[in-house]
């Protein structure tokens, strides 16, 4: 455990990276926000170390090799270049609630993209907004007032959005409208004969706060995304860029 906290670190900044040892044999997989204590950086690969049973099960430390394209020195510094770039890593990546199948659900994902910038989040969408950053109340709000506070207050690729069991990314807004970067299951709809079902989307996507609209079997009694959003979190981070305010 002493060996493992050496206080100097690599993440990951590429999803379903293969990590070899020195004789190029498979050690394990890794994706966005996964984080290893870090030995030594070449020119082009980094030296890294990974958490491995022996033959006993029980812990041993192995070494492993990772490209220097594929992970960053621990913390990656945020601008809208950065943060631009970890988000089209993660898009289109499929949806697995609570971790199922070693997929993200909307918090893992959220989690996995700021831990590569140095912001540690709990697991919980709830508890991502209401434990850290500066919380902003949006309950009450009618859909343009939020839309416009959003816009107004929110900091792109530093805001998280929540309702109810869904957290979601603020990354700036087009035309008036707030996008978002999230990992959602589906849309509610609801057939000429009253029948309740799903559109599907089932992983990561930017989409309005108002998916799904363009449906002509959506569901308007369970309302959009902005109706249930109750509250907005705006992280800063200490090694920000100006060019990101």
């Amino acid at each position: 455990m002493k060996n493992w906290e050496t206080g100097r670190y690599a993440v990951i900044i590429r999803e379903h990276i293969s990590i070899l040892d020195e004789t190029n044999r498979f050690l394990v997989q890794a994706s966005v926000g996964h984080i290893f204590p870090l030995e030594a950086i070449s020119a082009d690969e980094m030296k890294i170390s990974v958490a491995m049973a022996d033959p006993n099960r029980q812990a041993v430390i192995r070494h492993g090799f990772v490209p220097v394209k594929a992970a960053a020195q621990k913390p990656l510094r945020f601008n809208p270049v950065n943060a631009a770039g970890i988000a089209n890593e993660m898009i289109g990546e499929p949806y697995g609630w609570g971790g199922l199948y070693d997929r993200r659900d909307c918090s893992a994902m959220t989690r996995d993209f700021f831990a590569v910038f140095g912001i540690w989040l709990p697991r919980h969408s709830s508890s991502q907004v209401k434990e850290a950053g500066l919380y902003v109340d949006l309950r009450g709000l009618s859909r343009e007032e939020k839309e416009k506070t959003i816009i107004a207050k929110g900091v792109p690729y530093l805001s998280l959005l929540w309702r109810k069991g869904h957290v979601m990314l603020y990354i700036g807004h087009k035309d008036g409208r707030v996008l978002i970067f999230h990992n959602m299951w589906g849309v509610r709809t609801r057939d000429s004969l009253g029948r309740e079902g799903r559109k599907i989307v089932g992983q990561a996507v930017i989409t309005t706060l108002m998916p799904g609209q363009e449906l002509t079997d959506f569901d308007p009694s369970v309302g959009s995304y902005i109706d249930h959003i109750a509250a907005m979190n705006i992280l800063i981070p200490e090694n920000q860029e100006q060019s990101a305010k």
